[in-house]
């Protein structure tokens, strides 16, 4: 309730170049959060920056990720157009509720290796990605968390030598 962030990452893996874009708002004016995960629409949209969109349908299966960042300094503007199908079956996610203190707790729900599909462009990297050809992960937390929080964390989703989808989610938190 005291800020909303928002953030995006380009790797070019061709080229090594990197892009960030961040924003962060007080009191999190700009930013809307879906009810819950699987449905409804998280969104930041702030004037002069740009704006995240996450759409999720639980009954379509169906998560859309739209990002429309407009370029800044040497960063060139971020469009993102994807879709991402999520049965809440295969793979089956993680989720769980957590009492990190006397009134505060978290709910996270994970699941990595899901199918996807679409387009990214950013300067010169313009790349599609049929249904299916690029792997995803959702990471959808809310909660009241401590003041002060640390947690070590890595993700990611691929697949084997034998063509097999792979995803994992690794948190190790300190309250």
């Amino acid at each position: 309730g005291y800020v909303g962030t928002a953030f995006a990452y380009v790797v070019n893996r061709q080229t090594g170049e990197v892009h960030e874009w961040t924003k962060t708002l007080p009191l999190g004016v700009g930013l809307k959060i879906a009810p819950n995960s699987i449905d409804g629409l998280s969104e930041i949209r702030w004037r002069g920056w740009g704006a995240i969109s996450f759409y999720n349908d639980s009954l379509s299966g169906e998560r859309r990720i739209e990002i429309d960042l407009e370029a800044e300094g040497d960063k060139p503007a971020l469009h993102v157009n994807f879709r991402i199908e999520d049965n809440a079956k295969e793979p089956q996610p993680v989720v769980v509720v957590q009492r990190l203190a006397e009134g505060r707790w978290l709910y996270t729900h994970k699941c990595y290796g899901l199918a996807a599909g679409g387009r990214v462009r950013c300067g010169e990297l313009d790349s599609y990605s049929e249904m299916g050809q690029a792997l995803a992960g959702v990471d959808w937390n809310r909660g009241y968390r401590l003041n002060e929080t640390f947690w070590n964390w890595a993700a990611a989703t691929g697949r084997s030598k034998d063509g097999r989808t792979v995803g994992f989610n690794l948190t190790a938190h300190d309250p």
